[in-house]
Parts: C-alpha cells; structure tokens; sequence
C-alpha cells in the first residue's frame, strides 16, 4: 500500500510526509467540526492513499482541542481483509483518543454481490461463501466494521449489486454480529445514482 502514498492522484500530489501536510489537515479538520458544523463521525475517502499515522495524528490532535468525532470510517476499496483489518489496527496503533476507528467491508461487499447477482453472472455461486467473507470472519471485532451492499463508487455497468440488493440489505441489517450497517440513499429511495 506504501506505494499509493507518494502517487499524484486526480492530477495533485500532497508532500504527506512534512510537517505542514498534517498540520493543515489538522486545521481544516477541526475548523469542519467547530465551525462548520460536522458532528457525529467521518468518513474519510482513500485512505489507502496515506500513511495510516496521519490518521492517528489527527485524532489526537483533534482530542487534545476537547473534539471526539465519535467515529471514523475510512473508505479503502480492496477487498483484502489483512489490508482492511490492518488499517483499522494501525490507526489504532498510538491513538490516545476516545474514537471508533472503522473501515467499510469491501470483502463483505463482494460477496453479497456475487450472491445477490448470482443468476446474471455466477449461476453456481454457493451463497454459503457470505457466510465466511468479510473483516469480521477474518478476525476484526465488529465495532470496526461499517458494512454496506452499495455507494457512490459503483456507478459503472455491473458494478452495482444489480438484481436482488434488498438480500444484501436484509443480511447487514439483520445480522447485528457482522459490523454498523450503511444503507445507500439511492438504494433506499429506489432512485439511481
């Protein structure tokens, strides 16, 4: 993953590694809190793209100002468990605040839509597949997992779980050992993206 980190992503590259890097985020984070009125958790996009210490040092700093986001979820799109739950373990690695680190369920993801979508694509699938995927089969506690079935990323053809998503649904709303489900606005208003 080290390799994302230095990679200028949507044509801007951000030096992650100096000091004035983290101090900005620093500002810009508490500044989305206090005065702009962000409360409850964050959700923060490719975390992939950077060193999982920025993300601790901004917890901290963020708590040492008397802030507690309550919780975190960090969106990195693999479907690797060891990358998922090592994510959640390496924020948490250090981190003096009082928040939930979590991360969304890619591996969880992948086989609900390979179960759901199964007679467009995989006719065979054996559904009891879900049952061992995803980060808390691999070992991660449940209160670091955030478990969804849709979002913005899947807009392309087939990417979305396409013919029975309210399977999907029903299996992270009614399971409450598998992680903090996420219901797609999209998908609850049946609209499209």
């Amino acid at each position: 993953m080290e390799g994302d980190w230095d990679f200028p992503f949507f044509f801007f590259d951000v030096e992650q590694r100096e000091g004035t890097t983290q101090d900005v985020y620093n500002a810009w984070s508490e500044w989305l809190i206090d005065d702009a009125g962000f409360a409850g958790g964050l959700r923060m996009d490719a975390v992939k793209h950077f060193d999982p210490a920025m993300v601790t040092d901004l917890l901290n700093y963020l708590s040492s100002r008397g802030i507690e986001p309550g919780m975190i979820v960090g969106e990195i799109f693999d479907s690797s468990t060891g990358r998922l739950n090592g994510w959640v373990n390496d924020v948490n690695n250090g981190l003096s605040a009082n928040v939930d680190v979590r991360a969304f369920d890619f591996n969880l993801r992948s086989a609900l839509k390979d179960a759901c979508d199964q007679h467009f694509f995989n006719f065979f699938y054996d559904v009891r597949n879900v049952y061992n995927s995803g980060m808390e089969a691999a070992g991660a506690d449940p209160f670091s997992v955030v478990t969804f079935v849709n979002n913005h990323d899947f807009r392309g053809p087939n990417e979305p779980v396409q013919d029975d998503p309210e399977l999907a649904y029903a299996y992270i709303l009614t399971n409450n050992k598998l992680g903090l489900p996420c219901v797609f606005y999209p998908d609850f208003f049946n609209e499209t993206p």
